[in-house]
């Protein structure tokens, strides 16, 4: 339950530069899996798609759940909304690195997440 919530960090993983952020092509398409994060579970995907919504699948106690929510790209700062267990949770990122094969983000902690394709 609590890596569900750190589903959160995890979705802000996306980084990039203002520019190349702006472009949501970048982040939509093909799932994103992470690869390091200190709050999502090893293996859990973030599709975004082009009309602005996501899908976070993740892991829990060996069973999948998929988290569904939305997503705005603000220059090179990424908001994520999503619900778990009927809670609405925010989470904004600033995207460091993006490109077709990888994306790293930092939180308001400066703490880094990595996904890759």
């Amino acid at each position: 339950m609590r890596r569900c919530l750190g589903m959160a960090g995890l979705a802000m993983i996306l980084m990039a530069s203002p520019s190349v952020a702006q472009d949501k092509g970048m982040l939509t398409g093909t799932a994103w899996k992470v690869v390091k994060s200190e709050h999502a579970p090893a293996g859990t995907t973030i599709q975004f798609a082009a009309d602005g919504k996501l899908t976070i699948t993740v892991q829990i106690d060996g069973k999948q759940q998929q988290l569904p929510g939305t997503f705005t790209l603000t220059g090179a700062h990424l908001i994520l909304k999503f619900t778990n267990n009927g809670r609405e949770i925010t989470d904004t990122r600033v995207i460091k690195k993006i490109s077709e094969t990888s994306l790293i983000t930092e939180d308001r902690n400066q703490k880094l997440e990595e996904l890759q394709r």
